[in-house]
């Protein structure tokens, strides 16, 4: 019921197997072929020669694509956001754990450790992380697709371009993160950093 007014029901020809109820009104639901251009215009002369009084419209899925669009943009943006404040937390806590092992990294650097190793320590400090999350979160993220896409009975097709687009920033993310925590790492393995007061 609708508010008060007439009971809806929505059938299938098949599914009323020769029951042929008292109806007011009947709409359908037609899918027409986009290749043939006045597909829409034969509906509606074969429509009116059935009930004069019958009304054709066409329900635009275009209107539908171009709001799906607009969310996936808003969501590669926010993910896009999410991974410089990500970036931006790294580099506060790379910057911080190079100053509380600053003696640490002078005496390695004096016995011998190259700072090419010590920068791709900070590397790996950064990468991993951000690796095993990317990967949980691609992995949940399309095993959810998958099973929305099966349930709506949709096309399965995953968004590789938005994948790609989440995994190179993670990486210009990890690159900058350890490029802004080299110079620090540099200065902090200067032979001064072996003096203690």
């Amino acid at each position: 019921m609708d508010g008060g007014g007439p009971a809806r029901i929505l059938v299938t020809p098949g599914a009323l197997a020769g029951v042929r109820p008292e109806v007011m009104a009947v709409t359908a639901y037609v899918a027409l072929d986009p290749a043939v251009p006045d597909a829409l215009d034969l509906m509606r002369t074969a429509a009116a020669q059935v009930d004069p009084r019958a009304y054709a419209a066409s329900i635009e899925a275009r209107g539908i694509a171009t709001a799906l669009g607009g969310i996936r943009q808003v969501l590669l943006v926010g993910t896009v956001a999410l991974l410089v404040l990500i970036g931006a937390s790294m580099l506060v806590n790379v910057v911080e754990q190079l100053r509380e092992r600053r003696r640490l990294l002078a005496v390695l650097v004096a016995f011998g450790t190259r700072r090419r190793t010590l920068s791709a320590s900070v590397l790996l400090q950064v990468a991993v992380p951000v690796a095993l999350g990317l990967l949980l979160a691609v992995a949940t993220g399309s095993v959810l697709a998958l099973g929305l896409q099966v349930a709506v009975e949709a096309p399965l097709s995953f968004d590789w371009a938005g994948v790609g687009t989440t995994a190179g920033v993670a990486a210009l993310v990890v690159l900058l993160t350890t490029a802004a925590g080299l110079p620090l790492l540099w200065r902090l393995t200067r032979p001064e950093g072996l003096r203690s007061e």
